[in-house]
């Protein structure tokens, strides 16, 4: 809890003002706040700074900030499960996809398709969420944590989807 205390002070000792913060930032550092206030089950503060994010993003270049506009898109989600609307988190994950689809290949993937993954899990959508953990398993390192994680995970999933079969032998790879 003193590191989460830690975060929402240092967020909220930042004022974007001046030429020096642009909309990109101060999208990113709405997002930031946004998902600090949903690890605190703070919803109603979360939506408001994933709005102030979204608006950013607008003022912004056009066609820049895919990637954050790929994180709003995750936290919103996420958001949006928490307060148990699994349709609407399941379309925010799927325009994160298109938009994690325009973006330069990277390691930053892993953990994305981990993120949607999870949420595609608890969202009741195993079948999205077996291809999101196959393609963070496609981009782990070799037997790192992440792929791991990935692993165990696509096991899971396939399992929920009647695949027994392909999960049992993600699980003993």
């Amino acid at each position: 809890a003193g590191r989460l205390e830690r975060a929402r002070e240092v967020s909220n000792g930042l004022t974007p003002t001046g030429s020096s913060w642009g909309p990109l930032d101060q999208a990113r550092l709405a997002i930031e706040r946004a998902l600090l206030d949903l690890s605190e089950g703070r919803y109603a503060h979360a939506e408001s700074e994933l709005r102030k994010g979204a608006r950013e993003l607008e003022a912004g270049p056009r066609g820049g900030g895919l990637r954050e506009r790929l994180d709003l898109q995750l936290a919103t989600a996420q958001c949006e499960l928490s307060q148990e609307r699994p349709a609407q988190a399941i379309e925010a994950i799927r325009l994160a996809e298109h938009i994690a689809d325009r973006i330069d290949e990277g390691p930053w993937r892993t953990s994305v398709g981990l993120w949607m993954g999870h949420i595609l899990m608890r969202a009741m959508e195993p079948r999205g969420a077996a291809k999101a953990y196959a393609m963070a398993l496609a981009r782990a390192p070799y037997q790192g944590a992440a792929a791991m994680s990935a692993l165990a995970n696509l096991a899971t999933a396939l399992g929920s989807i009647g695949r027994s079969d392909e999960a049992r032998e993600h699980a003993h790879r």
